[in-house]
């Protein structure tokens, strides 16, 4: 945040004043948060649960991992490992131990600079586990490869090491939170020939979003391989070869497996497509059953998922993310028309549980969203197309609502990091749990008749079971099911005749069943298909069922008769392998209690650099950073010494404790050069010093709107130390204020779709010795028209004015203004607008290019564009002649360098309008121009 105040405060100091804002989402701290330790064997536990007893349910888990994975790896941290959980998502959310993003996909992580675990409070005990296992994992693999002597030099190393190492060893050694969803997203893979080879691994960041979570899943498949194959020892083998600097999966693998990496690389692919055909033959595809409402295929990912009838039946509602964002929806089936009822009002859609809910009278559908830090369920009027209420119900999360009697609402609340089921009523008067356990409940709905509530609650033996409660009584039963409950089941579904529709993968891929409580033993199968199918519902007169089916990468919405003969034989169900245990039990924590917080600064990187030219002679810099455990304050230090050539430092510091965020930065630079007569002999040297203070303060109003002021001195001196020359002093101090609102998304490196705004205004004046005295605003918005993924509309507009004494100058042409030389047309006031239509021509290349192979391209696309563009001193002296456009066409090949930092390749060809010359103008650089 603060380089976006030093740029946009002192943007004065180059001759011409810069065009772009700085856009960006904000990262808000909406909840001040009370820390506790908790001090184990082998960790340090930072947690801000009120419950104790949770968190050493937690260490447990941790200490399982320590003693599982250390052995299993050969790897023992030096000093205790330090664990943050945060008691919500919401929570998590806002960590500055992260200077990322944090989103929901997001289920903890591990840095490597102070190797600290950070993750939130999962509900379910299984997956909490997992969690712990995997990010623990991750610490031990970062002590053994950048542990030790020199750590900030070791981090070299990872330019070798693979991600597939990285996230299938972590997946490997923890336990699977459900299989069936693995063999699931593999089975797929291997059926729509996705599975990639080891070299098209070694980076996730250049592969579309859903598909990350099938390259951790294809990465563990890869060590799960080795250790049925080769043995569980060669796993912490590999983790040690990697280790040294500059040792690459060529040499590792031959030399721990005994077998050369292509080899290898045909062997573990041959292997899991034999297991997953296997697992699909004889099966349908959903196609075989239904009807396909939606017809999204894998070159794009997209998840239309949680569909729900209208109360009429004639129409379904769900949540899609086919924009790049995920939104609600109504599809009418009588001309297949679909509707964007809510777009990206909210900061996301809850989709855990039943997600969708819509009332017995069709007035009403209730959903739950997250905005302004808090998670709440809506209840949306369908015809007046508004929300009518919105409650959290006191609670740190909710979700999955459902419509009960009259006004009344059930739904799943987390507190304190367990969830339990709830009733209340859409103003939330009064809320009541109806169940009080460490269970974790995920999903809840209401029988047709209103009499009997029925949820799915997670057990001891790991799985999800359903159980029912009557309306004002506070027993639970289990509805058993056939052959025991050692299967999960999902997305239950009541109708007016009292069966219960749902899937399960009770035969390990998600089928769809249906169960009647009236005849126990009886489930029949309704489907027997490759992919799997979730969240169905029934319509109204009990003849169609819509559910969402998994194929080639993709949710699709299907459509099917509900009809007795298209039902199976009941069900003879095989149990779903699982391992999961909650942890020892003997494990002694009762010495172990909570103390106090100490908030403590410890080093974070530090870089020297010395060196010799015969030129210069001795020559050096460094970098050192140093922050608190949790990131709240950061404190970075550079400096370089170049003999006449350039000296100089920079001290930053900021604070993100608080919803407020603020700063300091100082710096100063001095640069050396010299003058020289018109028969190039020398005039005088001199050098330039540039001294700089910014004080930079932002509020975030929530993640898409913040509002900027700094404070900025700039102190510019032009001497001459040796001869005659002009020697002056500039002194500007300023105030800028901002205003920013960015709504964009994004298909990986590129905005593609939404829009956003951008004010800025800056004053300075002879004030504190000023000498210069100038007024600036500036304005910018950009748009992104999306047509589909690959394909969109961009525009931009910016406005800028500069005034009073020491006004300065907005420079026109060059890449802002295609066609035209540099900077051709210049004043203190200017209007420029940018339109380009940006399509694919290539839209999934993913190839390496000899013989740049650290080069990855991702995608070509083709751009056509028009710019227009006036600068101007005087309104009054402003002709027609003096608006200029250019127009053109180029190319942007999107690569990654090592599959991992994006750089887009910018080719343009530009012509100016004016008939002043039809020579093209070519253009070649990095990143589009906004």
């Amino acid at each position: 945040m603060f380089k976006r105040f030093l740029r946009s405060g002192i943007f004065l100091l180059i001759p011409v004043l810069a065009f772009s804002l700085t856009f960006g989402k904000n990262k808000v701290n909406y909840k001040e948060l009370a820390w506790r330790e908790l001090p184990t064997n082998n960790f340090e536990i930072y947690f801000t649960s009120k419950d104790d007893l949770l968190v050493k349910e937690f260490a447990i888990y941790a200490e399982d991992a320590y003693t599982l994975v250390s052995g299993r790896l050969k790897v023992i941290p030096p000093e205790p490992v330090k664990l943050f959980i945060y008691d919500s998502h919401l929570e998590f959310e806002q960590t500055n131990i992260s200077a990322d993003f944090i989103d929901e996909g997001i289920g903890g992580f591990t840095e490597s600079l102070k190797n600290r675990i950070v993750l939130p409070v999962v509900t379910s005990p299984k997956r909490m586990k997992e969690v712990i296992t995997h990010e623990f994992t991750h610490e031990l693999q970062f002590e053994s490869l950048y542990g030790g002597f020199a750590k900030s030099y070791q981090f070299a190393k990872a330019l070798f090491i693979p991600i597939w190492v990285m996230e299938g060893m972590a997946e490997h050694e923890a336990a699977d939170y459900d299989v069936s969803i693995t063999d699931m997203l593999l089975r797929d893979a291997a059926l729509y020939n996705k599975v990639k080879n080891l070299e098209d691994l070694g980076s996730f960041n250049y592969i579309d979003g859903h598909d990350i979570v099938l390259m951790y899943k294809e990465s563990q498949y890869i060590f799960d391989y080795i250790a049925k194959t080769y043995g569980e020892d060669k796993i912490g083998l590999i983790l040690k070869e990697f280790g040294y600097l500059a040792n690459t999966q060529d040499a590792i693998i031959p030399k721990i497996l005994k077998v050369e990496v292509s080899e290898f690389d045909r062997k573990w692919q041959y292997d899991l497509k034999e297991k997953y055909f296997a697992q699909a033959k004889g099966k349908k595809d959903a196609a075989d059953i239904a009807v396909r409402l939606t017809n999204d295929y894998g070159l794009r990912p997209v998840y239309n998922t949680r569909p729900v009838f209208s109360a009429d039946g004639e129409k379904i509602y769900f949540l899609s993310d086919k924009y790049g964002y995920t939104g609600l929806y109504e599809l009418v089936f009588k001309n297949g028309e679909v509707k964007e009822l809510i777009g990206k009002k909210y900061d996301s859609f809850s989709q855990a549980g039943n997600a969708l809910s819509v009332s017995e009278d069709g007035k009403y559908l209730a959903f739950a969203s997250k905005s302004a830090g808090a998670q709440k369920i809506r209840i949306w009027d369908l015809k007046e197309e508004r929300v009518i209420a919105e409650n959290n119900y006191g609670l740190d999360l909710v979700y999955s609502p459902g419509f009960g009697r009259h006004d009344a609402l059930v739904f799943i609340g987390v507190k304190d990091g367990k969830s339990d089921v709830y009733i209340s009523n859409i103003k939330g008067d009064v809320t009541l749990p109806l169940t009080n356990d460490r269970y974790d409940e995920t999903e809840v709905i209401v029988s047709a008749d209103k009499t009997e509530i029925y949820y799915v609650s997670e057990r001891d033996n790991g799985f999800r079971q359903l159980f029912k409660i009557k309306y004002g009584e506070s027993k639970s039963i289990r509805l058993d099911a056939p052959n025991g409950n050692n299967y999960n089941i999902s997305g239950p579904v009541v109708t007016s005749d009292g069966k219960i529709y749902y899937t399960a993968d009770c035969n390990g891929i998600y089928n769809l069943y249906v169960f009647d409580p009236a005849k126990p033993g009886e489930t029949a199968l309704l489907s027997d298909i490759k992919g799997g199918i979730f969240t169905p519902d029934v319509s109204p007169d009990g003849k169609k069922i819509v559910f969402s089916y998994f194929e080639n990468s993709c949710y699709n919405l299907y459509l099917m008769d509900n009809k007795e003969e298209k039902k199976l034989s009941v069900v003879a169900c095989e149990a779903v392998t699982d391992t999961f245990s909650l942890g020892k039990r003997d494990l002694n924590l009762t010495n172990f209690q909570p103390v106090p917080f100490k908030l403590g600064f410890s080093m974070d990187l530090i870089y020297f650099v010395l060196g010799y030219d015969t030129s210069s002679g001795l020559l050096g810099g460094g970098y050192l950073s140093l922050s608190d455990i949790l990131g709240d304050n950061s404190f970075e230090f550079y400096g370089l010494a170049v003999k006449e050539y350039q000296t100089g430092a920079q001290f930053t510091y900021m604070n993100r404790a608080y919803r407020i965020n603020f700063g300091m930065a100082i710096s100063t630079w001095r640069s050396y050069g010299i003058s020289v007569f018109s028969d190039n002999t020398l005039a005088g040297k001199y050098y330039t010093e540039e001294n700089r203070l910014a004080l930079p303060l932002v509020y975030p109003f929530d993640r898409k709107t913040r509002v900027e002021l700094a404070a900025n001195s700039y102190i510019k001196d032009h001497f001459y130390y040796e001869g005659n020359g002009s020697n002056y002093r500039t002194i500007t101090n300023s105030l800028s204020l901002g205003f920013v609102y960015d709504n964009l998304t994004y298909n990986i490196d590129t905005a593609n779709g939404g829009s956003a705004f951008a004010i800025n205004i800056e004053r300075a004046d002879y004030v504190l010795w000023g000498t210069q005295k100038f007024l600036n605003l500036r304005a910018e918005c950009l748009q992104y028209l999306y047509l589909d993924k690959e394909n969109t509309v961009a525009f931009r507009f910016f406005a800028g004015s500069s005034l009073d004494t020491h006004a300065g100058q907005f420079g026109l042409g060059a890449e802002i203004l295609r066609g035209y030389a540099g900077d051709e047309f210049t004043g203190s006031n200017v209007l420029l607008s940018n339109i380009e239509l940006r399509f694919s021509l290539i839209e999934k290349a993913d190839v390496n290019v000899w013989p740049a192979a650290w080069m990855l391209i991702k995608k070509v696309n083709a751009v056509l564009f028009s710019d227009q563009g006036i600068a101007f001193n005087n309104y009054s002296y402003v002709g027609s002649g003096d608006l200029k456009n250019g127009i053109g066409a180029g190319l942007r090949i999107h690569t990654f360098i090592w599959q991992s930092f994006p750089v887009i390749i910018r080719l343009d060809a530009g012509f100016r309008t004016d008939g002043k010359s039809t020579d093209p103008v070519y253009y070649v650089g990095i990143g589009n121009i906004f």
